[in-house]
Order: C-alpha cells, then sequence, then structure tokens
C-alpha cells in the first residue's frame, strides 16, 4: 500500500490525455499522435525512475513505514 501511495501521483500526469482525446477518442490530426506519445514515454521515464530512485518511501517515513 505504501509503493502504491508513493507512485499514485503519477496518473495526474494523464489528465492532459483526456483533453487531447475528447470527444471521439482519436487525436484531432495525425500530428497530435507525436504528443500524445511523448506523454506516455515522458511518463514512463519519470516512474521508473521514481521506483529505482535509493531511499525510503518519503511521503510514509513519518508514519514508520520503510
Amino acid at each position: 500500500m505504501a509503493s502504491l501511495g508513493e507512485y499514485a501521483f503519477f496518473a495526474v500526469a494523464l489528465i492532459p490525455l483526456l483533453f487531447l482525446l475528447y470527444p471521439d477518442g482519436r487525436p484531432p490530426t495525425a500530428r497530435w499522435r507525436i504528443a500524445e506519445y511523448v506523454l506516455f514515454a515522458g511518463l514512463g521515464v519519470a516512474t521508473i525512475g521514481s521506483i529505482l530512485a535509493p531511499g525510503p518511501l518519503n511521503n510514509y517515513v513519518s508514519l514508520g513505514v520503510v
């Protein structure tokens, strides 16, 4: 649960995807597909980098979860 709580904020990065794919589930033009790929690639790199960073789960250290 601590890991889930620590990394759940990465889901917030998907909010721009809602605006990009509204209303029919596809990007407005083919050029916007690049923005979609960049969003997913950036989110993947940030998630993996955060998971592999050494140290305790910072949000829960004060609660005794290490």
